[in-house]
């Protein structure tokens, strides 16, 4: 892990924009499974995930989407995919030209890609070098499991991520590098609550959630259907209580675990409830 001294100071706010770079997750050939893991990382974080946007590997694509996101002030803008050696990983070419930052080998992210290549007696052909180059300032972000780093660029208010599109180097380096950075910058804890309703319609309960929504307001509540509303009816009522701390966020989950329970016994009958 690098010394926390070595990054700036938390960004401007706790919106994040996820913008998930790859042709192949447009034609259907690959499926998008990092940005639903991200987006839960990330709330349960106590980050707020304004936008998820999929682009190809173009560059006027790929620009207009980074720049609106900092237009809107995202406090964090996390990008994955286009860190390999292949002439169309180009991520980090496209932030660099976007911003009109410089677009150079990184020392540090070089060293990280040499012990790589070192440790298989491979040698470092320009393809492989490749992987080095970032946006001037950057700070790499060591990956565990591949080749590729990922990397770390503030900018203005903002911290512009990048991590692999393969998911377990994204993984990887999300959680062994990244999280605890995340985490001393997030001023919010979560709990999640899940309760299991079979036999009540969802729209039914509608009525009952939307009365808690109104009355929790630090917490996201959601109904999830996973039966048939006509015949087999069973939702599951998903609670993410927010708190300073891990001990208030658990306690906010506990009363509106409680409170929505007791208004579904109180009105229905028949139904059977999980916890």
């Amino acid at each position: 892990m690098y010394n926390m001294e070595r990054f700036f100071s938390p960004p401007q706010n706790e919106n994040v924009w996820i913008i998930n770079t790859g042709t192949e997750l447009l034609n259907g050939i690959t499926v998008n499974t990092n940005a639903s893991w991200l987006a839960r990382k990330l709330s349960f974080l106590g980050f707020k995930v304004k936008r998820i946007i999929v682009v190809p590997d173009e560059f006027e694509e790929f620009s207009n989407e980074l720049k609106r996101a900092l237009e809107n002030k995202a406090g964090i803008v996390i990008t994955t995919g286009g860190l390999g050696p292949t002439y169309d990983d180009n991520t980090l070419l496209f932030i660099s030209k976007s911003l009109k930052i410089p677009y150079e080998v990184n020392e540090d992210a070089l060293n990280m890609v040499k012990k790589v290549y070192e440790a298989m007696s491979e040698p470092l052909t320009k393809e492989r070098e490749k992987m080095a180059k970032m946006p001037k300032g950057s700070i790499p972000l060591k990956n565990p499991v591949g080749t590729a780093p990922g990397m770390m660029l503030y900018y203005s208010g903002s911290y512009i991520i990048s991590l692999p599109g393969v998911p377990s180097e994204m993984k990887a380096i999300f959680e062994e590098d990244l999280e605890s950075v995340l985490k001393m910058w997030s001023k919010k804890k979560v709990s999640e609550n899940i309760i299991k309703v079979r036999g009540i319609m969802e729209s039914a309960i509608a009525p009952l959630i939307e009365k808690a929504s109104k009355k929790y307001l630090n917490a996201y509540i959601k109904t999830h259907p996973k039966g048939k509303e006509s015949n087999e009816p069973y939702i599951e009522i998903q609670i993410l209580a927010t708190g300073n701390t891990e001990e208030e966020a658990n306690k906010l989950a506990s009363e509106i675990t409680s409170d929505i329970i007791n208004e579904i016994e109180t009105k229905f009958s028949g139904g059977k409830i999980e916890r």
